[in-house]
């Protein structure tokens, strides 16, 4: 809560230039490398845009996941943007809907906001596609793991999809903040499958992990 009050009390400098304005200044954001990698797994085919390695963009992700700066969400929206011009306009079908891989109710309560819900915003204005978060809910509210397989047992069964009309046969793009295993994509994906969605594809704007590698849920 804090840092989403210090967003309106202190002018706004670019954290890596300091020049004044906003969170991220345009030029430091344009400086960033596009870096995508991309996955076919039996669930889903899934692409990333950054490195989550790269110290930029690791501190943006952690101001608005830890620090709650929202100030951080145009810049964190800029860069999902540049995949989607880059990248997602050949990725999946134009009738496509984006849905944001969903914090447990409990969490979203504390935190706030879903940052994954900004991305897929973000994309969703970029591609003209429709957003859908209403068919996905997280059930489980599960635990930071670290550890390959852990975080494979952490999830399963933690979401639910609920089967609809408009659901069936519709190609669904999953968005979500960083990509480490693909256990959590793969989770959402089985469960969206399971309520009658078609082909499912998997947006994440970093990849990789970092120091403090506990940004999962």
């Amino acid at each position: 809560m804090f840092g989403r009050v210090f967003d309106f009390l202190f002018p706004l400098e670019c954290i890596a230039c300091g020049a004044s304005g906003a969170h991220a200044c345009r030029a430091c954001l344009a400086s960033v490398p596009l870096a995508p990698q991309s996955w076919r797994l039996p669930e889903l085919r899934a692409s990333a845009a950054f490195a989550y390695g790269h110290p930029f963009v690791r501190r943006l992700l952690h101001d608005v996941k830890f620090e709650r700066w929202t100030c951080a969400r145009p810049a964190l929206e800029a860069l999902a943007g540049r995949w989607a011009v880059k990248v997602g306009k050949g990725f999946c079908p134009p009738e496509t809907v984006v849905v944001s891989v969903p914090l447990h109710a409990r969490k979203l309560r504390e935190r706030g906001f879903n940052q994954a819900a900004f991305l897929a915003d973000g994309i969703a204005a970029t591609l003209g596609l429709r957003r859908g978060d209403a068919w996905l809910s997280r059930v489980v509210r599960t635990r930071p793991q670290t550890e390959a397989e852990n975080r494979a047992r952490n999830v399963v069964g933690a979401f639910h999809a609920q089967s609809s009309v408009s659901m069936r046969g519709r190609p669904v793009l999953l968005v979500d903040d960083v990509w480490t295993t693909g256990a959590t994509m793969r989770e959402c994906a089985k469960a969206l499958r399971q309520a009658g969605a078609g082909q499912v594809f998997g947006f994440a704007l970093a990849w990789g992990r970092g120091e403090k590698e506990k940004l999962r849920r």
